[in-house]
Formats: structure tokens, C-alpha cells, sequence
């Protein structure tokens, strides 16, 4: 799959997450709060996949 491709996949993925993350913030404020452990879990890995491809991204940048 060229690089670009997976760049729009990521990037269509990403925003769909980011509507998915405001939904459950609106819920979490209410009564129903999520599953805290697998939220934690949840955070750490969009944290890798945020530095993985902040380096992507600097890559790219190095080579113009």
C-alpha cells in the first residue's frame, strides 16, 4: 500500500476517533463512567501511535 494511503487511512481513522472520544467525554461527565482500566490502556496506546508518528512525520519533514 503506497505511503500516502496509509497517511489517508490514519488520518480518516484519527477522526473518527477523535467524534468517538468526544461522545464518551460527554457520557464520562454523567452518571455512567467508562471502564477506567481500559481507558488508561486506551491512552497509553494512542500515545505510542502519537509518538510513532510524530517520528513519521519528522522523517518526512528531513526529507523536504
Amino acid at each position: 500500500m503506497p505511503l500516502e494511503n496509509i497517511a489517508f487511512v490514519l488520518e480518516d481513522i484519527s477522526n473518527d476517533l477523535t467524534t468517538v472520544c468526544h461522545h464518551l467525554s460527554a457520557v464520562g461527565a454523567g452518571p455512567v463512567k467508562p471502564d477506567f482500566k481500559r481507558l488508561g490502556e486506551t491512552k497509553r496506546l494512542l500515545s505510542e501511535a502519537k509518538d510513532n508518528l510524530e517520528k513519521c512525520l519528522a522523517d518526512l519533514e528531513r526529507i523536504g
